[in-house]
């Protein structure tokens, strides 16, 4: 996975739908606005998205000022039911602004972030009704994530030490108004359920047990020691006053939300999107999202059970076929003992298949800080630098303590030709901020999960083993996908969710419990990762079947890349790929069943 945006910051542009479909009609009869102002609006439109928040503003931009953003005070800015309301009204200008532009004055880049734009607007329709938010999702929460934001945030000047200072001041009045908000849900019969409720409470008292290995005191007394320009004693002074900081803010913090979320508890409810009056419409505004497409659940849930048998007759033939290639796929060894090494080798062994980078791109391999090896459950993690810097660091963690044996191909997706690639690509080939900014997470996951499954063939010379692994793969995200589907559109129990896991694994009912509350936190969490990456592998075929011998993977993979992330953009741009090659057409069913 990839850290990005909170999604909060993106929930302002989401909840600028309602007044989207008031605005189009009467911008259709406005002056059309000149296509040189039209860098100046998208300026605008990040201001709107980023909106009061410092850690995003400083998370993504080196330079605030820039955006008109330097002047946002150190705070977490404002959560509350109100606020949605609020950013829909003033996002009503800059949406019938789009829609006087246009589109054919544009240049080819403007074009396809008005198209990204436009596509965001689109596919948050409806906006998720009040309430229906849950900041405090085990995981993917604010009391997960901020943690890691805030040792990743940079200080390289003494007014960033200042300013990081006064925000850890603003955490307590941050967490009453998400404890203000969890009530409230409580009283509008949309309260977080227990189970969730227990898993973010555990979440909170990790952190106050934390001692000397909290990740706020450790992260902060390294970044000071790395300053340049300030004496020990400056040093010494500053680590003082972040360590009575943290004792007197932030320690309450998060003692304030262990208490609030157990009285917000919901017995009534198990929190799944199903048992919500409108859940199930929430549920379909997120499958759009997160498959970029305009599919609905039970649309992908056919497409998720033919992938299924169709993945399910492949192994069984490349089994059949070649039991030597089975037995090597179960010998593999995916592990490494130098992660950053492992790292430096996909960079190098992907160059014949992959288009190269125009720069070379600085990054380094850490492991997640002791405090957070249970709060961040992710195996691994990249962290999208400064998007207006070039030649930033970059940064790819991994958490031993959950990454299993699967490393290597944990490496791929987060690095090379995984998130860093990727995003370094898109970066460096000319995509503007806010393209940045609205890349779809269904974009970049899919692309690193392609990936990952891709970069099989590199880690064993047997062709079928690394089929196998693909399949596998693959295979099991589709099932969760079903699963998801099951409890957050079907409204599946956990004796449900059971009937239908232990047809495929091994599973106890502790496991399906977890499994259970994993979907709850995250609706739609796996599609994300699945659905592109199976569009990408069927659009392969196609281009692969249609093309023969003139088919090439590094200029399939440019096509990909460059493409408008959404699922009818890599489309278009594999159809044009192939016709710009003298290949014929046919559809990425037919060419994939006959992969198959």
């Amino acid at each position: 996975m990839q850290q990005r945006m909170k999604r909060g910051a993106k929930r302002a542009l989401a909840m600028a739908v309602t007044v989207c479909l008031l605005v189009m009609a009467s911008a259709c009869t406005e002056p059309k606005l000149a296509a040189d102002s039209f860098d100046d609006f998208c300026t605008r439109v990040i201001r709107e998205m980023v909106g009061e928040d410092y850690v995003t503003i400083h998370f993504f931009f080196d330079d605030p000022d820039a955006l008109g953003l330097g002047d946002v005070a150190p705070t977490f800015g404002r959560y509350t039911a109100e606020v949605d309301e609020e950013e829909a009204e003033r996002s009503a200008a800059m949406i019938r602004d789009l829609m006087r532009y246009d589109r054919d004055t544009l240049s080819e880049s403007q074009q396809k972030t008005y198209d990204l734009l436009l596509w965001t607007l689109q596919s948050a329709v409806p906006a998720a009704p009040m309430y229906y938010e849950n900041p405090n999702a085990p995981n993917f929460g604010w009391q997960a994530q901020i943690q890691i934001s805030l040792a990743e945030l940079a200080l390289d000047t003494e007014q960033d030490v200042e300013n990081y200072l006064a925000l850890l001041s603003d955490m307590p009045r941050y967490a009453e108004a998400l404890m203000q908000y969890q009530q409230e849900k409580k009283e509008a019969g949309l309260g977080i359920s227990a189970e969730q409720a227990e898993l973010a409470i555990e979440e909170c008292e990790t952190f106050l047990q934390a001692g000397e290995e909290n990740i706020l005191l450790r992260s902060f007394d390294e970044r000071i020691d790395g300053m340049e320009g300030l004496t020990q004693a400056q040093k010494e002074s500053y680590k003082q006053r972040n360590r009575e900081a943290v004792q007197t803010y932030c320690l309450p913090a998060y003692q304030t939300m262990a208490d609030g979320l157990e009285k917000a508890k919901d017995e009534s409810s198990d929190g799944s999107l199903a048992s919500l009056p409108q859940g199930r419409m929430v549920y379909k505004t997120l499958v759009r999202q997160y498959t970029l497409s305009e599919a609905s659940p039970e649309e992908i849930q056919e497409e998720l059970e033919e992938d299924e048998q169709a993945m399910m007759a492949e192994m069984r033939s490349l089994v059949w076929q070649d039991p030597a290639g089975y037995q090597a796929w179960e010998m593999m060894d995916l592990g490494t003992e130098d992660p950053e090494q492992s790292v430096a080798w996909f960079r190098e062994r992907m160059q014949a298949d992959f288009p190269a980078l125009l720069a070379d791109v600085p990054y380094t391999v850490s492991q997640v800080s002791p405090a957070l090896e249970d709060t961040i459950q992710n195996p691994a993690f990249y962290m999208i630098p400064y998007l207006d810097k070039e030649g930033v660091e970059n940064h790819i963690y991994i958490n031993l303590k959950h990454m299993g044996d699967n490393v290597l191909p944990t490496l791929a997706h987060e690095g090379f030709p995984g998130h860093l690639y990727q995003t370094n690509f898109s970066r460096q080939t000319g995509d503007s901020l806010l393209c940045q900014l609205l890349e779809p997470t269904g974009y970049s996951e899919g692309w690193a999960n392609y990936v990952e499954n891709y970069c099989y063939r590199y880690l064993t010379e047997n062709e079928t083993a690394a089929q196998l692994c693909r399949i596998n793969s693959q295979l099991s995200l589709n099932l969760y996908c079903q699963m998801d589907i099951g409890v957050n559109y079907l409204g599946w129990d956990t004796e449900e969710l059971m009937d239908f896991a232990e047809a495929y694994f091994e599973v106890d009912t502790q496991a399906i419990e977890e499994m259970h509350q994993i979907f709850i936190a995250s609706p739609g969490e796996y599609l994300q990762y699945y659905y592109t990456a199976r569009q990408i592998e069927k659009a392969y075929d196609k281009a692969s079947e249609a093309l023969g011998s003139e088919f090439n993977d590094k200029d399939f993979h440019q096509a990909v890349l460059e493409a408008l992330p959404t699922k009818e953009g890599i489309e278009k741009a594999v159809d044009a790929y192939i016709d710009a090659n003298g290949g014929q057409q046919i559809s990425s069913e037919s060419a994939y069943k006959a992969a198959a």
